[in-house]
């Protein structure tokens, strides 16, 4: 049961995040046109558990490889297009108005709700964030996203394709582990700031940039960007692909509906 004093205790920490992470832009110097990308900043913090390491990342940032087989990037894509295909199918069935636009406005007027694709996609009601969805259509799903996701307060819909699970989390719910989560990443932040991480040996020093520590392993090896698997295999993971999207587009489309019905959303007709 979160208390009082936990709620006031995680506003405060919630303060002193972005505060802290603007500092390490600041020290770092890391934007890009001008921005800070604290984003990617918050990320590489909750996946490097080596301090000397993100030290060396954040003082000379290297383009990111391209890891990563177009294939899976391709079945996230048309996941994410069938479910909100399904959604605007549900919201029009509803008697909801509903565009898919980065704008809650157009040349035919205000719409109830506002579909922006993204990673993840958001629902607005009115211009305000209603709910989340993050689609995952492999096997892999990072729980560092996850984790930097449940630091916003709307609730967050998690779809996993491949082994068929939709599900939604309240970060009232968590919210003793979002306080967690933002003091570790306070504190790590704070070290890098004061010049006191820690070095933290693993299997990551083959590829680590500081090729002055003790533990590194760096190596020239490439990376294969394609992941190889049998026919078998290959037909087994598209097949769990197809048979899956209906089911989880239409819990998703569900989940969506009880949340905008429990936001008092408008009904009218789409026009």
């Amino acid at each position: 049961m979160t208390t009082n004093s936990t709620l006031e205790n995680n506003g405060r920490i919630e303060e002193e995040l972005p505060a802290t992470l603007g500092d390490l832009t600041s020290k770092y110097g890391w934007t890009y046109n001008s921005k800070a990308k604290t984003a990617s900043l918050a990320k590489l913090l909750a996946s490097t558990a080596c301090e000397r390491q993100l030290d060396q990342v954040l003082r000379n940032p290297v383009p990111e490889e391209k890891k990563f087989d177009p294939f899976y990037r391709e079945k996230s894509e048309f996941s994410t297009l069938k479910i909100i295909d399904h959604l605007k199918s549900r919201l029009a069935a509803e008697g909801i108005k509903a565009c898919v636009a980065t704008e809650v406005k157009d040349n035919f007027g205000v719409y109830d709700v506002a579909i922006v694709r993204g990673s993840p996609s958001l629902i607005l009601q009115n211009g305000q964030e209603r709910v989340r969805i993050e689609v995952k259509a492999s096997l892999g799903l990072p729980l560092e996203q996850i984790e930097r996701y449940l630091w916003d307060p709307s609730p967050l819909i998690v779809v996993r394709v491949v082994t068929g699970h939709v599900v939604l989390l309240r970060r009232s719910d968590v919210e003793d582990f979002v306080l967690f989560s933002n003091r570790l990443s306070i504190e790590k932040a704070k070290r890098l700031l004061e010049g006191t991480g820690f070095t933290v040996p693993g299997i990551y020093c083959s590829s680590c940039p500081d090729l002055s520590c003790p533990y590194n392993k760096h190596s020239k090896r490439s990376w294969a960007g394609m992941v190889k698997m049998s026919d078998s295999d290959y037909g087994d993971d598209l097949r769990s692909l197809l048979r899956n999207l209906p089911y989880v587009a239409e819990r998703t489309s569900e989940l969506v509906i009880q949340e905008l019905k429990r936001s008092k959303v408008p009904v009218g007709k789409n026009e």
